[in-house]
């Protein structure tokens, strides 16, 4: 999967977000609630939380997602987005006409990933993405981001 598709699906969230509340897809479990955000998370991934992040993974294919928030502390997204791109050796830097953010990078363990960069004045969220060159575990990213919900902390 390219990473335009993930832009797309990312940003898909936006357009379908009444669509996808007004009809339950029957592969996601019940939302769960984390502490600061909720998301559906399909019934063959496994959940982990810590203070930074939430981690997904799928438990049939290497996909995986890495959801932070974090407050901007007064710095602009653009230089968030810029400084993540540095600190991870990101390639392929580019801005949407929303104004978010997407890089390519390599992860830890080797593996290509996509970091998708979002937010407003006072908060942020970085999606780390790995491992979504399967048709099902791509269905399952696009049901992840359409259902994350963090209105709560966004519009505070």
């Amino acid at each position: 999967m390219t990473r335009k598709n993930f832009l797309f699906a990312f940003f898909s969230v936006i357009i379908f977000f009444c669509i996808i509340f007004i009809t339950p897809s029957l592969t996601l479990a019940k939302i769960q609630k984390f502490d600061k955000f909720s998301v559906d998370v399909p019934s063959d991934w496994t959940v982990e939380q810590n203070d930074a992040e939430l981690m997904l993974k799928s438990q049939s294919t290497d996909a995986s997602v890495s959801i932070s928030l974090n407050k901007t502390d007064g710095e602009e997204l653009s230089d968030i987005a810029e400084r993540l791109y540095l600190k991870f050796n990101g390639d392929d830097f580019e801005q949407d006409n929303d104004g978010d953010y997407s890089f390519n990078f390599t992860n830890v363990s080797g593996d290509d990933s996509v970091a998708l960069i979002t937010g407003n004045e006072n908060y942020y969220l970085v999606f780390s993405i790995t491992g979504f060159d399967d048709e099902n575990a791509e269905n399952d990213l696009q049901k992840i981001l359409s259902t994350l919900d963090w209105d709560d902390i966004k519009n505070n």
